[in-house]
């Protein structure tokens, strides 16, 4: 699951940095903490309910953490490389834009 997840932000192209990033990383790590728990609970049994829900918990902590460090750690934001679309193009597609709404 956290591998899918990541495949994911590596799919969108989103960078490491930012916050979607982080809640991916948060999410992926309690869902694969929560698979690993729930398989170990089907082999060991009811005697080893309270140490899976510690192991649960532990999950989560962690996964919240990683989402505080996202939260409060600043976000480089992008920098505009040129001067964006030309003036020209810009009322082209305004153009069309008129014209497929009418």
């Amino acid at each position: 699951m956290l591998i899918v997840l990541l495949a994911f932000t590596r799919a969108f192209r989103l960078p490491w940095r930012s916050l979607a990033a982080g809640l991916v990383l948060g999410f992926g790590v309690n869902s694969s903490v929560e698979m690993a728990a729930t398989v170990l609970m089907s082999t060991i049994g009811s005697r080893g309910y309270i140490a899976m829900d510690l192991v649960r918990m532990a999950g989560f902590h962690v996964c919240v953490l990683v989402w505080m460090i996202y939260i409060f750690r600043p976000e480089k934001s992008a920098q505009v490389v040129g001067q964006g679309l030309p003036r020209v193009d810009l009322e082209f597609w305004n153009e069309e834009l008129q014209r497929l709404v009418e």
